[in-house]
Formats: structure tokens, sequence, C-alpha cells
């Protein structure tokens, strides 16, 4: 059982990427009409009305000039959940450069053929590169081979980078053809805690949130929302390290962090919040925790 907690990427710390920025114009102290959208640094706003409003401003009147949309495509990948995705046809390719030393890395919500992590340090050059599939081929008999569609591995976690402060870490995802999309959801680094063992018992569900209403003649509506990840964690953790998991949970109360259950179960890969916890203090080696978490 591991945690990553989340090292913010700023303007600064994003060293490129080839996804543009040019979702919509750039505002500019002009009348506009209601409708029409622009960029704010690197959030993207909506005309209520017609408006010479600032949008920022704009948006926190009693009676908003603006709506606020949300982040920029570029943006999606690092900030907000992992439902909020970049996206691009052709793959995605983005270097950040921590502020910090990290050894971890979430990628989540991916789309496209597969995804290669590259780590470059200024002086040393390349010193970490790994790509895994992001298509799942994995099929239990020929027919599924030949007829049944691929799935996909959308969560990936890598807790085996280098600590070396100041490299580059690099994520390109790849795609069959330029015309196929590709997307990522949440790109998060940061240090790798470990807590203790994932033990069998832990529990993985889905929370849907969509409406489903019936009419009097039986007719159903369904109003599609979006659903999340809930995993009830089951830890061994040394007794003696008790006090060191509590600190750890403490320290990310009501904080988003990648959880790692398992890297060979992406459905214990979670990337929210935990909504309690309970260590046993069980015996003198061995103890008992419970860790609920429900994606963001």
């Amino acid at each position: 059982m591991q945690i990553v907690r989340p090292e913010p990427v700023t303007e600064d710390r994003l060293t490129s990427s080839d996804v543009p920025l040019d979702d919509y114009p750039v505002w500019s102290s002009v009348t506009y009409t209601a409708g029409d959208r622009v960029l704010v640094d690197i959030e993207a706003y909506e005309a209520i009305v017609d408006t010479s409003d600032e949008p920022v401003a704009g948006s926190q009147k009693k009676t908003p000039t603006w709506l606020r949309l949300g982040y920029a495509n570029r943006w999606r990948m690092f900030r907000d959940g992992r439902d909020s995705k970049t996206t691009q046809d052709g793959g995605i390719n983005a270097v950040v450069t921590p502020s910090q030393v990290v050894n971890g890395l979430a990628l989540l919500g991916l789309e496209g053929l597969s995804v290669t992590v590259t780590m470059t340090d200024p002086v040393e050059g390349q010193v970490y590169q790994k790509t895994r599939s992001i298509t799942d081929i994995g099929v239990g008999n020929w027919y599924d081979w030949y007829f049944a569609p691929y799935g996909i591995k959308e969560d990936h976690v890598f807790t085996d980078l280098p600590p070396y402060p100041g490299a580059d870490i690099e994520i390109s995802v790849q795609t069959a053809s330029p015309t196929d999309a590709s997307a990522v959801g949440r790109f998060v680094i940061g240090m790798v805690r470990d807590l203790g063992i994932t033990l069998y018992g832990t529990s993985v569900r889905t929370q849907d949130f969509s409406v489903r209403e019936r009419d009097g003649f039986g007719n159903v509506t369904i109003t599609r929302r979006r659903h999340i990840k809930l995993c009830d964690y089951q830890v061994a953790v040394a007794t003696q390290r008790v006090d060191y998991v509590k600190r750890e949970l403490d320290n990310i109360a009501s904080q988003e962090t990648v959880f790692i259950g398992s890297d060979q179960f992406g459905s214990t890969v979670i990337f929210g919040f935990y909504r309690d916890f309970d260590i046993t203090i069980s015996n003198y080696g061995v103890s008992d925790a419970t860790i609920e978490v429900e994606g963001y």
C-alpha cells in the first residue's frame, strides 16, 4: 500500500507541451456577445450576457456576466480530477521539471496505444525510460482474440523513478495513427510513501451518480452523470510504524492523493481522498488497518 502526495505542476514547471493553448481567443478589453468564449491565463470563460467585464471579476458578481468553464485543454491533465481530460488526436507529449525530488508518477485516465515515461538529468542524461501498453489485449480464448474489442488499461503508476533533483520528466502517449484520439486524465508526481502491505479482502466498487426515473407508464429516463471509484483497503502495518502511518494519513486529510493498493490491479489505484481510516494494534509485530477511499 503506497500513497503519492501531488507536487503541484505550475506554469513555470511545465517545460513543454505539444497541446496548443488555443482553445479560444485570449480575453481583451472589448465588448463580448453572450456565448463568446475566451481564455484568461489557463482558464476558459463564456459570456452570459453582452459585457465588457473582465471575466474573473464578472464571474464573481452577484449577477454574473461570465461563466467559468474550467481549465484550458493543455492544463486539464494537471488540474481537477481524472475525468477532466487533456485530449488530442495523434498523441500527447509533455515535459515537466519538478521543483523538488520526486520518485513517483501516476498517469490516470489514459487513452491511446501506449505511454512512455522518460527521465533526463541535465548532467547524466537519460536515467530512466519505461513504456507501458494502454490497450489490454489479454484474452482467455481464440474467439475473444479475433472478435472481442480490446480493453483499456487507463491507470498506470511508476513508483521506481530515480530521485534526481532537477531532472525532466517526459510523458509521451502514442496512438496507432495520427487521427486516433489520445487523452490524459490526470498527471501526478510526488514522493512515494509506503504504508504497509495490501491484503486480500480489499474491496473495490463504483458509485454511479446517474439518475434513473420512471414515469407513470413505467418508461425509464436516464440522466447520465459521472461515476467514481471507491475502495476499502485492508492493510497490514508493521506495529512499530503505526504512528508513522497515522501521521501520514493525518497529513493528507481532505487532500487529493494517489492511493496505490497494488500496481497489478488498476482498480486499486485511486486519485481521491480517504473517507475514514482505522488502525487496530493487533499484536507486537503486525497491526491491521482499514482505509476507505473515494475517487475525486
